[in-house]
């Protein structure tokens, strides 16, 4: 989905398995492509989170958080799914994979939550196949 879309965005991003990873490199690489800014040896990049989210706001801005795991991270990421801002105007889209409903009920708007099926072993391993083998 994200490759199919992100070109008709002004920014995007794709975090790939959000749970194993440090939640700050996140939060780096989204200053860096959404900002333009890098972060100084001593910076904290939590200084930065609402200048974030101004960036976020002020373009039209894909970001497809998948795997998060943890609710530390959900809430470390809490600018990418604020239910009162990035999606009023709706030009913006920000897609968050995550299993547990009762956790993020409280980040995002009911009527967003779209849930998905498991795919069958079949169909994931044509998914993998296509993915790996082209």
């Amino acid at each position: 989905m994200y490759h199919l879309f992100h070109n008709q965005y002004e920014k995007s991003n794709f975090f790939e398995d959000v749970k194993s990873k440090d939640i700050n490199n996140v939060k780096e690489k989204l200053l860096h492509d959404f900002c333009d800014k890098k972060l100084h040896k001593d910076d904290d990049v939590d200084e930065y989170l609402e200048k974030i989210k101004q960036c976020m706001i002020s373009k039209k801005v894909l970001v497809v958080v998948d795997h998060v795991d943890m609710k530390k991270n959900l809430g470390a990421l809490q600018l990418c799914i604020d239910k009162h801002s990035i999606n009023v105007d709706y030009k913006n889209n920000v897609f968050v994979n995550y299993r547990n409903w009762q956790i993020l009920k409280n980040h995002v708007r009911e009527f967003t939550k779209v849930d998905m099926a498991f795919l069958e072993d079949e169909q994931a391993r044509e998914l993998f196949m296509f993915h790996a083998f082209k």
